[in-house]
């Protein structure tokens, strides 16, 4: 795979009770967050003027010239010190890519605009709309043009060049400002107009030669990145819930979840997700193992995601305790190549690059007008 290190990850999972569910009605514009998807099949096209009204710019990083090749930094795994993931403000370093009409893009700045573009163009799907504009090398931001040409490697295993650049926004979800009658047996849900998604969002983005699908990206001057494949390991995933499930003293969990009106004890109440991660530099493995409880209109709820290493001997140790018990772990990727892995977790229409330390650093997201029932 493109001379890249892999993971190999197991996953499994076990309901301990039926969670209840409840609905609220939103109209969100998630800022930062996107998934792999199979690409999407162009449903219509159409084209117009670009408008002059521009909203909901995401904020992204400033991109550097500088492309001297990185060199890997030393690998040390001796220690459970958790050191996180130190991350320049070079997006060549780790961007995410995403899909529009079977056409790969890779993310350069959502506030930053061309001079001029093409004209614009609406494709809409199952999943969403988008509206895609070329622009030239010219009329590109002075610090992005050096990225035409540029060699990146996707998901640690896709090569691609860039290709061209292009104005890209995407939507989700119903327009805002709209009317539609839920009640009906036979509704008839409004469509978003070409203005109305670019009105919405627009974000330069680099036109890639290979069809490599979304997710993530790394420019081939920085060392090869580590990614994730599927292992078993029922063992070590027994260990890691029946430390996680055990009786505490001091237990934080069963105090919060008393506070918020939770009955009985937590564990009781909860979902659990877990997966296991080789490393194949080290052939050390990491347990992840995911503990929630979704709290709507006022409901208590319960999330976590408790990190353990393994052991030769079958046992397991807890190193660190994260928040995000929800999110979907998408891949586990050794970005630095200190041995230790950093997560990109989202759902269907967000990523962010999470380390172990629980800081974010970076995410990308569809934005969403979601009009769902209330509670």
């Amino acid at each position: 795979m493109g001379g890249m290190a892999h993971f190999a990850a197991a996953s499994v999972s076990v309901r301990h009770i039926a969670l209840g569910t409840a609905c609220i009605a939103v109209g969100v514009y998630s800022l930062d967050h996107e998934e792999p998807t199979s690409k999407p099949a162009r449903i219509t096209s159409q084209h117009a003027e670009a408008p002059t009204v521009i909203a909901h710019r995401m904020p992204t990083r400033a991109p550097i010239l500088d492309i001297t090749p990185v060199e890997a930094p030393a690998m040390s795994f001796d220690d459970d010190v958790i050191r996180g993931y130190e991350m320049s403000d070079d997006p060549a370093e780790f961007e995410y890519v995403f899909e529009v009409d079977g056409v790969s893009y890779l993310r350069l700045d959502s506030e930053a605009r061309a001079s001029s573009h093409g004209t614009p163009r609406l494709f809409t799907d199952e999943d969403g709309s988008a509206v895609v504009a070329a622009v030239d090398t010219a009329a590109m931001p002075i610090a992005l043009r050096p990225w035409a040409g540029r060699e990146v490697m996707v998901g640690g295993e896709c090569r691609a060049r860039v290709v061209g650049f292009a104005e890209v926004s995407r939507v989700t979800g119903d327009p805002p400002d709209h009317e539609y009658d839920y009640e009906s047996e036979n509704p008839v849900r409004p469509e978003w107009t070409l203005d109305a998604v670019r009105e919405s969002n627009i974000t330069l983005a680099a036109r890639l030669d290979a069809e490599c699908g979304a997710g993530w990206a790394r420019a081939t001057s920085y060392p090869a990145a580590a990614s994730a494949k599927l292992v078993e390991a029922p063992d070590l995933v027994a260990a890691a819930r029946r430390e996680l499930l055990a009786p505490a003293a001091d237990d934080k969990h069963q105090l919060s979840w008393v506070e918020q009106g939770g009955e009985g004890n937590w564990r009781d109440a909860i979902e659990l997700e877990t997966s296991v991660y080789e490393h194949a530099l080290t052939d050390e493995r990491w347990v992840f193992v995911q503990a929630q409880r979704g709290g709507g209109c006022g409901e208590p709820s319960v999330g976590m995601m408790v990190v353990y290493r393994a052991s030769g001997d079958g046992n397991v140790r807890r190193v660190a305790e994260l928040e995000d018990g929800i999110s979907e772990i998408q891949e586990v990727i050794d970005l630095d190549g200190d041995g230790q892995p950093e997560l990109i977790v989202g759902d269907g229409n967000s990523s962010s690059l999470m380390d172990l330390a629980g800081e974010y650093h970076t995410s990308i997201a569809v934005a969403s007008y979601d009009h769902t029932c209330g509670c």
